[in-house]
């Protein structure tokens, strides 16, 4: 899915030039507080619906009546600065983002390779741990690892596979799963899942699998919604 900005009188309206066979939402249920930069897990209820209509953000390209184009900086553009760029190999990664990324439950070395990926930027690395799934964290090409980055990010390249693939479709999807965390801290407890097939949810508790009947819809990390055919 790739997003696109316009700003009219000071308000910015998004809207998407693709929408994916499957859409990942990640709520941020962690917040650094304190001296010691340590991350603190939200005990928030947020309820999220089980079907979603975005065919009102589709695109229909370049700027609209009333909108101008917002100035491009020169992060954004990748040129001129390290923005973009990426960061050594061996370059030491801050310590709160790394356990930040490591609570949603991804390994040390691809969190960190994430992070030097894109300037240790903790948002552009979720995307980036996102849109590199087999990559595990191994040193190879670090221009190859920080492509995404300077090309805009991982929307722009998920976007054009998705528009290449011919895989673009109506903007109505419906929940397919989620991953909770049971615990009061980030830096341990026990992730689930729940998977809804055939019409039923299962909860899928390491080798326990079992139905059910009313999912807490409301204490998801990730939700993974699969668009209607």
């Amino acid at each position: 899915m790739e997003l696109s900005v316009a700003r009219e009188a000071g308000a910015i309206a998004l809207a998407s030039a693709t929408f994916p066979p499957l859409l990942a939402v990640q709520i941020r249920r962690e917040v650094v507080v304190g001296a010691d930069w340590v991350p603190k897990k939200l005990e928030v209820s947020l309820h999220m619906p089980e079907t979603l209509d975005l065919s009102s953000l589709r695109g229909v390209g370049g700027l609209q009546p009333g909108e101008a184009a917002m100035e491009e900086d020169a992060a954004d553009s990748g040129g001129g600065g390290a923005a973009g760029a990426g960061a050594a190999a061996d370059a030491p990664v801050p310590e709160e983002a790394l356990m930040m990324l490591m609570s949603m439950g991804f390994e040390q070395a691809k969190c960190e390779k994430a992070l030097r990926a894109t300037d240790m930027n903790i948002e552009r690395a979720s995307e980036w741990i996102f849109s590199h799934m087999d990559d595990d964290g191994g040193a190879d090409d670090a221009a190859a690892a920080a492509a995404p980055a300077a090309a805009g990010g991982a929307a722009g390249d998920s976007a054009a596979v998705v528009s290449a693939e011919g895989q673009d479709g109506a903007g109505h999807y419906e929940l397919a799963g989620f991953i909770s965390h049971i615990g009061k801290s980030v830096t341990s407890g026990h992730y689930v899942c729940h998977l809804k097939k055939e019409g039923r949810w299962l909860v899928f508790n390491d080798e326990k699998v079992q139905e059910c009947p009313d999912p807490p819809l409301e204490c998801g990390y990730l939700y993974f919604y699969r668009r209607r055919a």
